[in-house]
C-alpha cells in the first residue's frame, strides 16, 4: 500500500479504538490523522474509546485537524445533505489535498467515488492487509482479530480469513 497519509473516519478509527490496537496504526508506513468532526463522533458516542483516543492524540499516533478551508467547509457543507459529519469532513479534508481515505460506510465510499474516482480509500479490513504485508501482523494475529470484531463489536468482514488475500 503506498500511502504517506490517511484520513481516517470514525467507522474504521473505532475499530482499532475498540480493539486497543492503535500501536498498529502507530506503526504502519502511513501518517494517520482525523478532522475534529470525526474526534468529536468518538467522544460524543463512544465514551469507552475516549481515553484510547485522546492516548492516541498525545502519543502523536493521530493528529487532529479542523475542516476550516474555505473548499472544505463548502464541500462539508454539500456532504452534511446525505452524510454525517465525520464522513462528510473526512472526505472533503481528504479531497482537497489529494489524502488517502480510510473509510467502512458504504454510502459515504459511493459518495467520495462519485467526486473523485482517483481517491484512494481504504477499508479496515485493507489496513490489516496492508499491515500484513508490511510485517506488522501476520495472517493468525489478523484472523484473531477480525474475528474478535466480528464476535465482540459486531463488524463482519465479508470473507473467513486473510489467507485468501496471499494466495
Amino acid at each position: 500500500m503506498e500511502l504517506s497519509i490517511v484520513v481516517a473516519d470514525t467507522s474504521v478509527l473505532i475499530n482499532f479504538l475498540k480493539l486497543d490496537r492503535m500501536d498498529l496504526i502507530a506503526r504502519h508506513s502511513s501518517k494517520f490523522l482525523v478532522t475534529n468532526h470525526v474526534s468529536d463522533e468518538v467522544t460524543r458516542h463512544y465514551i469507552s474509546q475516549r481515553v484510547r483516543l485522546m492516548d492516541a492524540f498525545e502519543s502523536g499516533i493521530l493528529q487532529e485537524h479542523p475542516v476550516a478551508d474555505e473548499q472544505d467547509v463548502a464541500l462539508f457543507g454539500k456532504l452534511c445533505t446525505d452524510l454525517g459529519a465525520g464522513e462528510s469532513s473526512a472526505i472533503a479534508f481528504a479531497l482537497h489535498r489529494d489524502y488517502a481515505l480510510a473509510m467502512d460506510d458504504g454510502k459515504a465510499i459511493k459518495i467520495a467515488k462519485k467526486i473523485s474516482k482517483d481517491m484512494k480509500i481504504f477499508r479496515t479490513q485493507d489496513l490489516f492487509q496492508s499491515m500484513i504485508q508490511e510485517s506488522l501482523i501476520d495472517i493468525l494475529e489478523a484472523d484473531s482479530l477480525k474475528q474478535e470484531l466480528e464476535t465482540v463489536h459486531r463488524f463482519k468482514m465479508p470473507f473467513q480469513s486473510f489467507s485468501h488475500f496471499t494466495k
